[in-house]
């Protein structure tokens, strides 16, 4: 194992193991752990812990914005995830007018955590949730209904049962993204400046 700058290189040269979370003084508190694939850009998954404590949310807090940081290379998340960006890359894989068929104001892919911040009761964990490394592309219907109603129901079953901690692992299923080609040899991920 060769450690580097907080990422640790585990198996596969290409594959980082990305520890987030918060350096103290001379203490590192990480918060989770993502595998992330420098080849394909994408996290395979993201694993933590989750205590009762996440019921005890602070209430109040602004959303924050997601920070892109380097892993993703000269490849701008902020403009993937927005709308034009979606239709085009769906015209690209599916053919014209395709995206603009499939996707609307309340149908579309959103960041999808896989640490849920709702995992987390503080503002300073729950910021650290909002890293690019932490999401895969999730309908949004699936994000804000069922998939919200899941993250709720998960805390509140650890508060009740009395369990210390449980250990979460979340990944996302589009096996290629954000840099496959299609069969017309197109790139996938629109916005890429590569």
């Amino acid at each position: 194992m060769k450690r580097t700058r907080g990422n640790q290189v585990v198996q596969f040269p290409r594959i980082l193991s990305e520890m987030v979370g918060y350096q103290v003084k001379s203490t590192f508190h990480p918060i989770y752990e993502a595998c992330f694939d420098k080849n394909l850009v994408r996290t395979h998954y993201v694993q933590h812990r989750i205590t009762p404590n996440s019921v005890f949310r602070q209430n109040g807090l602004k959303r924050p914005q997601f920070t892109e940081g380097t892993l993703f290379g000269k490849i701008r998340m902020n403009e993937v995830y927005k709308m034009n960006s979606q239709v085009k890359t769906l015209d690209a894989i599916l053919g014209p007018k395709m995206g603009d068929h499939y996707l609307s104001k309340i149908q579309f892919l959103s960041r999808g955590h896989l640490a849920a911040n709702a995992d987390y009761a503080t503002s300073a964990l729950i910021r650290a949730t909002f890293h690019y490394v932490n999401t895969a592309p999730q309908w949004m219907r699936g994000n804000a209904g069922d998939w919200a109603a899941l993250e709720e129901v998960s805390a509140n079953n650890l508060y009740t049962t009395r369990v210390t901690s449980a250990g979460v692992r979340g990944g996302g299923v589009m096996g290629r993204w954000p840099r496959a080609t299609n069969s017309r040899g197109y790139q996938i991920l629109e916005g890429a400046k590569v």
